[in-house]
């Protein structure tokens, strides 16, 4: 409680670092401290909110709200940057992907292909080896003729002169 002066005034009450002149509405200003308090804890520090502060600073708050808007902002600002780090690491991490992506579709497309061409070869060996055979019943079959009418074997009929190979 404040005492008397010179002039009967009152004195200032103490009230931490700052002070409350007597006859002041200390409820409304305790009110309106635990409101900004409030603010301040939820990070709210909007501008109304600190013009507020700055109009009537009664309790000191004002260094208190300085420094926790810069904070505020300090941490939105690292938080920007880690979300931006975060999207570059992510996008980086996607074009990795994409890229063995591609990779991996390749390989299988080549993988494909030569599995194609694993097939075309051996159906065209298999083509060969039967024109072989179907070449081999007919030279015998035209052997067979050639010798049931009595043809020699000579080299002008495609014989080897009489010895066969």
């Amino acid at each position: 409680p404040g005492t008397p002066r010179s002039g009967g005034a009152l004195s200032p009450v103490s009230a931490g670092p700052s002070t409350v002149e007597a006859g002041a509405d200390v409820p409304a200003l305790a009110r309106e401290v635990v409101a900004l308090a409030g603010c301040i804890a939820r990070g709210e520090l909007r501008p109304a909110v600190v013009a507020r502060i700055e109009a009537s600073d009664t309790f000191g708050l004002k260094p208190a709200v300085e420094r926790l808007t810069r904070e505020l902002d300090e941490a939105q600002e690292e938080a920007a940057k880690a979300r931006g780090e975060a999207d570059a690491s992510a996008r980086e991490r996607d074009d990795i992907a994409s890229k063995y992506e591609a990779k991996v579709e390749a390989a299988a497309a080549a993988t494909a292909r030569a599995a194609a061409l694993e097939t075309a070869v051996a159906e065209a060996n298999a083509r060969t080896e039967q024109k072989r055979a179907k070449n081999k019943a007919l030279k015998q079959e035209l052997a067979a003729v050639r010798a049931s009418h009595g043809e020699a074997a000579s080299p002008a009929n495609g014989g080897s002169g009489g010895h066969h190979a």
